[in-house]
């Protein structure tokens, strides 16, 4: 990570913990979640999730991808990798940003000379990701608290060999 990005990356969450902090309690939806979110939307670039390709475009499997590499090669990243991958949107209300790209591997190996290749494995690379959380107040029916948490999230794939 750059320094310019890991700059960016500390302004926004701290203006999003200031916010979002649990010393502040519950909050009135209307004002909170709409800051929260035009906040998040507009101030990090890094959480853009990636153009989801409709189901007779995306390669459904290692068979099919193979088959498509072998008729037409793609422009595409995921598709032009050892670790071939797709993008799954995975969505959640009670989230900022409600909905994130999720990378699936399409093979368990990598694909060598066109064909899958069990020397090799293929991988989800993940990366640290940080979301902000609504959660309902039991106490306040309509108002929340948010909260920042960290999570995991799969960003593509990529060919390693296998642990001894």
């Amino acid at each position: 990570m750059n320094t310019r990005m890991l700059l960016l990356l500390t302004t926004v969450a701290i203006g999003i913990m200031c916010c979002a902090s649990d010393s502040e309690g519950c909050k009135r939806e209307d004002r909170a979640w709409k800051h929260l979110r035009k906040h998040w939307r507009h101030g990090h670039p890094l959480l853009l999730t990636p153009t989801p390709v409709t189901d007779s475009e995306a390669p459904k499997s290692c068979r099919d991808f193979i088959q498509d590499q072998c008729r037409s090669p793609s422009k595409d990243l995921s598709n032009r990798s050892l670790s071939p991958w797709r993008y799954r949107i995975d969505e959640d209300e009670n989230r900022i940003p409600q909905r994130i790209g999720v990378a699936e591997c399409l093979c368990n190996h990598c694909i060598i000379n066109g064909k899958e290749d069990s020397t090799y494995n293929s991988v989800p690379v993940m990366q640290t990701m940080m979301f902000v959380r609504r959660t309902p107040c039991p106490a306040e029916p309509g108002n929340y608290t948010f909260k920042t948490e960290f999570k995991s999230v799969p960003v593509a794939c990529t060919c390693v060999t296998p642990i001894s």
